[in-house]
């Protein structure tokens, strides 16, 4: 099978968010890192969002065209550096399921339906408090409150160890046209950090780059 649409361990891209900061350990107990194996050494590929004990939510652009067992993801992750973070697991991912309508070809949509559930090998440990699945919000709930965490790219050429995070307004669909035009998909949601970021439920990636957006309550 050919390789994910993205290039592993530190994924070089264009895409970045700026004026992050270092987030506390254990602040996002549901972030999760996917990996990906090339070449027989595994690397951070994209992010993701832990949604019940055994299930992952990211993008369907970071896992088309490769094999489950090429994916592992690390929950409890916070320096990807190191491997001794509180409770932290790495976890085999099984298998892999594409949302229907996704169509990597179909760039000039914008990927839609750019979202894929990973099904794991075993049980993250959510009875530690560094290893959560996240509550998915509601349609009506408050998004006053939003950030975006990862480990993507802050500027040209850096790359964080550790986990950052930074709070996000939320546009509507309508305002994000209006800004952009006509090249905004109608099943696409956006972000404004200088410019608009696609993002699905509550995992995001700014096509090539691993971050998640994540509704904090007050």
């Amino acid at each position: 099978m050919a390789a994910p649409k993205l290039p592993v361990s530190k994924m070089q891209s264009s895409g970045k968010i700026v004026n992050g900061q270092d987030a506390d350990v254990g602040e996002w107990p549901w972030q999760v890192s996917l990996l990906y194996k090339s070449g027989g050494s595994w690397g951070l590929i994209c992010g993701g969002t832990l949604i019940s004990p055994n299930r992952v939510i990211t993008a369907a652009h970071c896992v088309v065209g490769a094999g489950a067992s090429s994916f592992r993801v690390g929950v409890g992750d916070y320096n990807t550096a190191r491997s001794d973070d509180p409770d932290e697991q790495v976890i085999q991912v099984t298998s892999y399921k594409m949302h229907e309508d996704y169509d990597d070809a179909d760039i000039d949509a914008g990927w839609p339906g750019d979202i894929a559930i990973l099904n794991l090998a075993e049980d993250a440990n959510t009875a530690s408090p560094y290893i959560q699945d996240i509550e998915l919000a509601a349609d009506d709930d408050n998004t006053d409150n939003c950030f975006i965490t990862g480990w993507g790219r802050m500027n040209r050429k850096k790359y964080p160890d550790i986990l950052q995070e930074t709070p996000i307004d939320v546009m509507s669909q309508a305002d994000c046209k209006r800004l952009l035009g006509q090249c905004i998909h109608r099943t696409w949601a956006y972000l404004f950090v200088g410019q608009c970021i696609k993002f699905l439920f509550d995992s995001i990636m700014q096509k090539t780059t691993p971050w998640t957006l994540l509704w904090h309550a007050a």
